[in-house]
């Protein structure tokens, strides 16, 4: 079974009025699965359950966990800076440039959820709001801390923790079986702190008691 996608030729041909159009055939069975509208999908994304402490629980005593989810509507926008400081210098154009390092990813993940859901299977179009998923997804975005992602477009860029910063949902006119949403995260990399004991030298000072001193006292002989 094949997918047939048409699209406007870039080029064109001078003279004509209609467009020029070309095809691509897409084998399905490239497909990892078929979403629960029984579109095919060719990649996901999946956040990782996990847990955090929250900031005032200083002594991180009280775990709080959160369920994760999986994305099958969903498009992923990444992008990264450099880190570069530029330096101005009297009588020459332009600035000098000192590259420092890559800054993180800024990865923008937008998509919606879909309606509820019994047993894989859409109840009814239109009539029920997906409320457990975005209750779960409302979890996530409030984390405090990094998150796991795992997904195949994200893997091309080594990314598999991100930290969010910043998320909207909107309602839609007219539905109620489709929440979208727009979430922002930067990129995270584990780091592993180690502890350094530096060993105290201890000076301690012993007094050697002296030997006592006998002195012999010549008596006058008499």
């Amino acid at each position: 079974m094949a997918l047939v996608r048409v699209f406007k030729d870039p080029k064109g041909l001078p003279g004509k009025v209609q467009p020029e159009f070309e095809s691509e055939v897409v084998d399905l069975e490239q497909a990892a699965f078929r979403s629960m509208l029984g579109t095919p999908v060719f990649t996901q994304v999946e956040i990782k359950a996990g847990r955090y402490f929250a900031i005032d629980d200083i002594e991180r005593t009280t775990p709080i966990e959160y369920e994760g989810i999986i994305l099958q509507t969903v498009l992923l926008e990444v992008s990264q800076p450099k880190n570069i400081i530029t330096t101005s210098i009297q009588g020459r154009n332009g600035s000098v440039k000192e590259y420092i390092s890559d800054g993180d990813f800024l990865i923008t993940l937008t998509g919606g959820v879909i309606g509820e859901t019994e047993n894989g299977v859409i109840k009814d179009i239109n009539q029920f709001y997906p409320e457990v998923d975005v209750r779960r997804l409302a979890n996530i975005v409030k984390v405090p801390d990094s998150i796991e992602i795992v997904s195949e477009f994200l893997e091309f860029f080594d990314i598999r923790d991100v930290v969010v910063t910043n998320h909207n949902f909107n309602q839609l006119e007219g539905t109620r079986d489709f929440q979208p949403f727009q979430i922002s995260m930067l990129s995270d990399s584990p780091i592993e702190l180690n502890e350094l004991v530096t060993p105290r030298i201890i000076n301690i000072q012993t007094t050697v008691p002296s030997e006592p001193v006998i002195q012999t006292v010549n008596s006058p002989v008499i």
